[in-house]
């Protein structure tokens, strides 16, 4: 068999001295060959043991994973999980640097450093004086309108709820609603088709029964209903105040106010929930920091860096921010950053959960600059962050008592870094009091009262002085917002004061382009619906086309009526305006500054989770990765507002910032005008107006939308990555690069950044850890007993239990919003996290570290219960014949048979008797040779099967959510797949089967669920006699190569679902719910242990097909797959159905696709040309 050669050499390619035990392994195929020379004294030592009679062994659990480590793949499955070094550590500056002579503002102090003079004082309260004192005595001038205080708030009241839990509902900050609510919004995962139609079947076969629960139902959903139409309501009435505002700028510019979002408040949390979690700015571990000597540079204990930025922000600006100073042209180079203590060795320095993909960030190590005081870097952080760009809800101070913080520093200092270049790749840096000189120089107003009438006279002088200001960033501090970007300055002739007019291409937020249009947006609901219904169906009349038509000019009506593109044009006068002397590249310099520092105090505090759960992170994004749930968005450091305004307001109008990412293709479903306006109706065969799914570049870019069943075929149509496409786009992504190999390894990672897929994987590593020892610790315990004992263990409610041990809700990353205020959601939420947890460590470094981290969470503070935990006894088989029993061979005639099966295999066990037990069924009665059946490693192997299957899939499908790799995992794990592999492998012929028995049924005839636990037991006994390593290897070559089949033929969908896909196809848009199959009992035949059961399908009240089975649910499949082939005339848009009839038709026989069948359906499948 290939096969069985193949894993014969797969097996034998592995290095031997890694994994023990694996050169005493008799690797053979079809051929047969004599046992090797470590076999044979295995032999005699057996021998010899059964004569000393030694005591049992002990072994513990690091003594486990010595055979079972899965990083070792010759695939480089691992490195694709790795980042380059060059984004994990600190890397070095490539420039030297050196800073002009203190001059009269610094002396330099003993121990190292700069200290002020009494000029530096003189000029510190110079630039107090004359720009922030200003600023601050303009913003006193502003009218005032406060925001109204929270209303509508639903606090979650629980009698011992954490102060993490009594969070309130956040009712106008946030567009989803709560977990609890029976809905699904866009930040839930996708689901599995299958539930989603259990609970749509599961209303229809209840028939009238139902009508009694429809009326809570619809009244929770009317609840809910008039709740959203609360938030919106709340929302518009908060824009229109903003709007109103008698001190905004302008209508159409949004400005920032303490605590409050573009369209209320940022966040309705209670008191105490606010004094915890990375959403409030609470990072745990932080400790104070001793404050610094203000009139300092306190160089000799701060830790310096450079902010780089890829591209430079200065290099896309046409005006970037310099300085002249002697004939030299200083130009605005970033931020120089100084922390209190050292940053991580190794951290992902790019967060995975960031506004843009246009800019990255990282720092480098440099020689700290020289010339500057704290003092004065405090004086510009308040100037630019605080003044400037009106960030009020940044917060720098730690997550300390408030009696130390007047006693502590901020998390860090900023300076800014203005450089001439010099030769040999060397910079000059101004000192920080030429530049505190240069503002308090340009810090004028843009034009007074002389210069405006001189501008009216001299037009010629206007436009050279517009051309000087052109992209620089003017203040008003009577206004709000109190900056704003200068793109044109012209003369107006209706100005009678004779002011230049500021034009400003600036961009609405979004909330004030569409929460203020409630009628554009149910047009564009209605318009997206319509759509959407259109897109299902195999072809469109041409009523269709022009209800679709008449849709879109309704809604571009409304588009045109309510002005709501974001793109608007400013005119404002430029009396009250000051020169800053600040660019639009200085502006997005410090929006980057404020996320990666907030990135940096995450990882900080990370540090103090590595502590807690004593391991060391080598990949540190995958820890980052499995904190965050899927309910977080983009991540900016601060109010996500304050920095979009400021981005809109002031930054750089490139577009790299605030357009998102188009696709060059024609949506595929809106028809052509040459459709429109044609009155035939399409030919039946015609390909014309057939809707095309997205392509796999177009569901990268919208990963965030995974509803509909479009979406839901194009990413399970998908096969895995293999390892040459892969090579192909690390070239591909070299070249777009420049050559810059450090995106090579990041390629492969997953586009989903949550920790759903962590989770998926975590859930199955957590069951396996679980498994091992109750297996081994409880070796009398049946079946039964040990499944009892797992599932309190692997229950959401204990695993919540252990993530609240580790503290994990002060990591989790979540959206602040109403998603987990409740106790029950969160825990849930904690559940899930402690999961993805589980699956980083296992990423990152096995199964060992993975067991020790969940033994310390499990007993904390039990020691003799760990060491109970930890210290597994051997399995009584192998206790009995600790170094093999392959002496048994010869004197025992149903371990000869089992012989002829381990040459099938190439697979010799050391132990034979673990391999007899696994084909021992229950029937057999107990005996010395097995002692017992196959039921408990038919439990462990079941776990093991799930364990590698998720692993794979994991690695292979990047691009799939968890509900789509619990679809292909359920393809791979079925009975039906097991009992192939059991067909192909003919299991059933090496059965142990006493004399007796055997007299009575020569030939056992076994069910579906019968070879399943053959295999399932298989794997046990191979798991305890070899590792996870063999059980890996096998799982390759007899289940992994079939998942191609399942995705071809799509088995992952059953009939049930693929019925009622077809039956929405038919959808009438008019009608207000989908006509779908409703599925009735017609029949029950047979004794309660042999039962018939005959189910028929009805569709508008018309009989389909009729199923029979041995269960209900059978019945149902059964039924749905008879209606699907013998009425595909009427579900003509199911490509699949109507094209591989002979294929669907032949389904069940095939099974799970196995061995030579599996080579045939996918022979037939490739000859069929399949719609997109």
């Amino acid at each position: 068999m290939e096969d069985d050669k193949y894993l014969m050499e797969k097996i034998s390619s592995d290095e031997e001295g890694e994994y023990g035990d694996v050169r005493s392994c008799q690797l053979v195929g079809d051929e047969g060959k004599e046992f090797d020379s470590v076999s044979k004294d295995v032999e005699d030592k057996s021998t010899k043991s059964n004569e000393e009679s030694p005591q049992k062994p002990i072994f513990t659990t690091s003594q486990i994973w010595d055979e079972q480590e899965l990083h070792d793949d010759e695939e480089g499955e691992n490195e694709q999980l790795m980042e380059d070094e060059s984004l994990n550590g600190i890397s070095t500056s490539p420039f030297w640097t050196q800073s002009i002579a203190p001059g009269k503002y610094y002396n330099r102090a003993r121990g190292g450093g700069q200290t002020a003079t009494p000029a530096l004082l003189s000029l510190q309260r110079q630039f107090e004086t004359c720009i922030i004192q200003t600023i601050k005595e303009g913003l006193a001038t502003q009218p005032k309108s406060d925001p109204p205080p929270p209303t509508n708030l639903n606090n979650c009241s629980s009698h011992n709820c954490d102060a993490a839990n009594n969070c309130s509902k956040h009712v106008a900050g946030s567009d989803s609603d709560s977990d609890n609510g029976g809905e699904n919004s866009d930040n839930s995962s996708s689901s599995s088709i299958s539930s989603h139609n259990t609970s749509k079947n599961g209303r229809n076969n209840s028939g009238g029964g139902d009508s009694n629960n429809s009326s809570p139902l619809k009244k929770r959903f009317g609840r809910r209903r008039r709740k959203r139409q609360q938030i919106k309501s709340f929302a518009r009435e908060e824009i229109l105040r903003k709007r109103s505002h008698p001190a905004a700028l302008h209508p159409d510019i949004g400005f920032n106010e303490p605590g409050q979002l573009n369209d209320g408040p940022l966040c309705k949390c209670s008191w105490a929930a606010k004094q915890t979690g990375v959403r409030h700015g609470k990072f745990a571990g932080e400790k104070a920091f001793p404050r610094c000597d203000w009139n300092s540079s306190n160089i000799e204990r701060l830790y310096h860096y450079v902010l780089h930025v890829e591209p430079n922000p200065a290099s896309l600006s046409r005006h970037p921010t310099q300085i002249q100073i002697d004939g030299h042209c200083y130009k605005f180079d970033g931020f120089s950053v100084f922390f209190h203590k050292p940053l991580p060795e190794r951290f992902p320095q790019r967060p995975i959960n960031q506004w843009t993909q246009h800019f990255q960030v990282r720092f480098l190590h440099e020689n700290a600059p020289e010339s500057f005081t704290v003092a004065d870097l405090e004086l510009f952080h308040s100037f630019l962050f605080e003044q400037i760009l009106e960030l009020y809800d940044l917060n720098r101070q730690l997550n300390i008592p408030k009696e130390e913080i007047n006693s502590s520093c901020p998390f860090y200092h900023c300076l800014p870094r203005f450089a001439r270049s010099l030769p040999d790749n060397g910079k000059e840096l101004l000192p920080l009091s030429s530049i505190l000189s240069h503002f308090i120089t340009n810090f004028t107003p843009l034009v007074d009262d002389r210069l405006a009438q001189y501008f009216h006279i001299n037009p010629l002088a206007l436009v050279d002085f517009a051309c000087q200001k052109k992209g620089e960033i003017c203040i008003n501090p009577k206004k709000k917002p109190l900056a704003i970007r200068l793109d044109l300055l012209e003369k107006s002739a209706d100005n009678k004061e004779f002011y230049p007019i500021i034009t400003h291409f600036g961009i609405k937020p979004n909330a004030y382009a569409f929460l203020a249009r409630p009628q554009m947006q149910d047009a564009l609901y209605k318009h997206l619906q319509l759509r959407k219904h259109l897109s299902s169906k195999p072809s469109i009349t041409f009523e269709e086309k022009w209800l679709l038509r008449k849709s879109e000019a309704h809604l571009n009506a409304l588009k045109r009526e309510c002005k709501s593109k974001r793109n608007t044009i400013v005119h404002i006068s430029s009396r009250d305006f000051y020169s800053t002397g600040i660019c639009s590249d200085m502006v997005l310099h410090s929006i980057l500054l404020v996320l990666a520092c907030q990135h940096v105090r995450f990882h900080c505090s990370l540090n103090f989770l590595e502590e807690r759960l004593a391991y060391t992170f080598k990949n540190r994004s995958l820890l980052e990765l499995a904190l965050i749930h899927p309910s977080f968005r983009a991540n900016y450091g601060t109010n996500s507002d304050h920095a979009k305004n400021v981005l809109n307001n002031c930054g750089l109008r490139i577009g790299l910032t605030t357009t998102k990412t188009t696709t060059t293709s024609k949506s595929p479903l809106i028809p052509s005008p040459q459709n429109l306006n044609s009155s035939s109706s399409p030919s039946k065969n015609s390909t014309e107006n057939s809707l095309e799914l997205l392509t796999k570049q177009q569901l990268i870019q919208k990963t965030g939308r995974r509803r509909g069943i479009n979406v839901l075929m194009e990413i399970m149509s998908m096969q895995r990555l293999s390892s040459s496409s892969n090579k192909n786009e690390n070239n591909k992504m070299k070249e777009n690069n420049g050559g810059d190999g450090r995106i090579v390894n990041r390629i492969n990672e997953s586009i989903i950044k949550h920790n759903e897929r962590l989770e998926f994987l975590g859930d199955a590593v957590v069951e396996f850890l679980t498994t091992i020892h109750l297996f081994f610790l409880f070796t009398e315990l049946d079946e039964g007993g040990l499944a009892t004992f797992r599932s309190a263990l692997v229950q959401n409610r204990h695993l919540a239990t252990l993530g609240d041990r580790l503290g994990l809700q002060h990591f989790m990353v979540y959206a602040h919003g109403p998603d987990l205020c409740h106790s029950a959601d969160l825990r849930h939420a904690m559940a899930n996290t402690f999961e993805a947890l589980m699956a980083a460590v296992f990423l990152d470094s096995g199964l060992e570290q993975c067991d020790k981290i969940f033994a310390n969470a499990l007993f904390v503070n039990e020691t003799n219960l760990l060491q109970i935990w930890t210290n597994l006894p051997e399995h009584p088989l192998k206790k009995d014949t600790p170094y093999g029993d392959r002496h048994l061979i010869s004197s025992v005639p149903c371990l000869k048979l089992l012989v002829e099966f381990e040459r099938c295999i190439g697979i010799t066990f050391k132990h034979i008797r673990l391999l007899a037990k696994a084909f021992t069924r229950r029937n057999v009665p107990y005996n010395f040779l097995t002692l017992g059946h196959n039921q408990r490693l038919e439990f462990l192997g079941d776990t093991i099967l799930q364990l590698l299957t998720s692993e794979y899939l994991y690695k292979q499908f990047p691009y799939h959510q968890e509900g789509h790799l619990s679809l292909l995992r359920t393809c791979l794990v079925q009975a039906t797949t097991q009992a192939v592999v059991c067909d192909d492998l003919a299991m059933v012929k090496y059965l142990v089967i006493p004399q007796a028995l055997l007299r009575k049924c020569p030939q056992p005839n076994l069910r579906t669920k019968d070879k399943a636990d053959l295999v399932e037991a298989f794997l046990g006994a191979l798991y305890v006699d070899r590792g996870l390593l063999y059980c890996r290897h096998f799982c390759r070559v007899c289940f992994f190569p079939r998942l191609k089949y399942f995705i071809l033929s799509q088995r992952w969908n059953d009939p049930k679902s693929q019925l009622q896909q077809s039956c929405l196809t038919l959808r009438n848009f008019a009608s207000s719910e989908p006509d779908i199959p409703e599925y009735k009992t017609i029949g029950i035949e047979g004794p309660t242990n042999t039962r018939i059961y005959r189910v028929a399908v009805y569709f508008r009240n018309k009989r389909l097909a009729v199923g029979t089975g041995a269960s209900m649910h059978l019945a149902q499949m059964k039924a749905a797959e008879n209606a699907l082939i013998e009425n595909a005339n009427l579900f003509k848009s199911n490509g699949y159905i109507n094209e591989n009839k002979n294929i669907f038709e032949n389904k069940s026989s095939c099974g799970g696709g196995g061995g030579n069948q599996i080579e045939n359906y996918i022979t037939s499948l490739n000859k069929v040309n399949y719609k997109k």
